[in-house]
């Protein structure tokens, strides 16, 4: 079985804002997780491994899905840099403010969420995609471990808890920057419950996993709705900067000459291209979450009913990420051979 660390040096995962989840919510999480990992580690019975085995391969795909975002980040950078360098106000909302009490702190001088640039949102939803799906593959393999007979030591237990709890923490930090919230609460496993973990070894293992898998469910579709809540407002985004980009066009119609007109109506065309091409790209990311919680709950279901589950329909998700933004890559290469563009590409 390949480690998250092996897999990251083969793959070089590349990942806008989110919303944040009621307080209530957070509480059941953290009360749900501080008991939920205490008893993983349990030995005397056995459990086929093959579902576990598969949840791991196929949330192990999910990191490669990252890097479908960053390369539409400058193509919007370019548009929008051309927009602020004519706005002395928004080209000092890019400027820097210093934090006093903090030595190396900083941030820019946008406010709140509605004045920070689009390619910035775009950036930090890269960003958080990044840290979401480094966390989902850990915790993947982490379960395929513990689940089978292979041991691993108290100090690896520590460290793969506390990295895919930092991956996850991050991740919600990143996807709320603009607002002012914890996500301390978000724990996947309780890294300083891990030696009474370890004691709890001669237990039974398989109610252990079932316990641990659906009081786990909780924080899997809490992190997921943060991820797919920031889709949301990239598609309300996206959609806002088609709608711009088409007055725009419509605007310069009505006093271009022939020639013009022609060059504008192709403009046309590639810009709604581009907005399908991309607004398909989000639905699939979105649906590939929501069907990795679903696939989490089926591991739950298949240690109780004995019965294992098929994670083909997650690894069928996550390759349609993939044919999207393939679409999406070529869309935007036709667009680009306009012969001088009355405006730059929109994503």
């Amino acid at each position: 079985m390949k480690s998250p660390t092996q897999n990251k040096i083969k793959k070089d995962g590349l990942i806008v804002s989110g919303m944040c989840l009621p307080v209530q919510l957070r509480k059941i999480i953290v009360r749900c997780l501080s008991v939920c990992l205490i008893l993983f580690i349990s030995a005397c019975t056995t459990i086929d491994t093959k579902s576990f085995d598969a949840f791991n391969v196929a949330v192990d795909d999910i990191i490669t899905i990252d890097t479908v975002i960053k390369p539409h980040v400058e193509t919007v950078k370019l548009r929008e840099m051309y927009e602020i360098s004519g706005d002395l106000r928004k080209i000092n909302q890019l400027a820097l403010d210093f934090d006093s009490e903090n030595l190396f702190g900083y941030e820019y001088k946008f406010s709140g969420r509605n004045d920070e640039p689009l390619f910035m949102k775009l950036k930090r939803f890269d960003e958080a995609l990044i840290e979401l799906n480094s966390a989902f593959e850990k915790y993947a393999y982490l379960l395929a471990t513990l689940a089978g007979d292979e041991r691993i030591s108290e100090d690896e237990f520590r460290q793969l808890g506390s990295d895919l709890n930092s991956n996850l923490n991050n991740a919600v930090k990143k996807f709320n920057q603009n607002e002012k919230v914890t996500s301390s609460g978000f724990a996947l496993f309780s890294t300083i419950a891990s030696t009474a973990a370890f004691e709890a070894v001669q237990r039974n293992r398989k109610d252990m996993l079932i316990k641990i898998l659906d009081d786990n469910q909780e924080i899997i579709n809490a992190a997921i709705e943060h991820a797919q809540a920031a889709i949301r407002i990239t598609r309300n985004e996206i959609v806002a900067e088609y709608e711009l980009t088409r007055d725009e066009l419509i605007d310069a119609y009505t006093t271009a000459n022939r020639e013009q007109q022609e060059q504008i109506s192709y403009e046309m065309l590639a810009a709604s291209e581009q907005t399908v091409a991309a607004l398909e790209m989000l639905k699939a990311f979105n649906e590939t979450y929501t069907v990795l919680a679903f696939s989490h709950r089926q591991l739950s279901i298949g240690l109780k009913t004995n019965r294992l589950p098929s994670f083909g329909s997650l690894k069928d998700a996550i390759e349609n990420v993939w044919k999207r933004y393939k679409d999406l890559k070529q869309v935007n290469d036709m667009g680009s051979g306009i012969d001088q563009p009355m405006f730059t590409p929109m994503f």
